[in-house]
């Protein structure tokens, strides 16, 4: 289960160790959450399905 925690202004999200033993990501994993639109002009709400993807790239 994901849970969603909230301390003064920031929010942490927990994740399942079984995902993210799957996934193989750990402590130094970025992570980016996309907006699942049709079109670029659509107006973001509540209802936006959101796509979490892994950040790549060099550091």
């Amino acid at each position: 289960m994901v849970k969603i925690t909230k301390s003064d202004k920031q929010f942490r999200i927990t994740l399942p160790k079984e995902i993210l033993e799957l996934k193989r990501w750990n402590e130094n994993t970025e992570l980016i959450f996309v907006p699942l639109i049709k079109e670029p002009n659509e107006e973001l709400n509540e209802k936006t399905p959101l796509l979490i993807r892994e950040a790549r790239g060099k550091k």
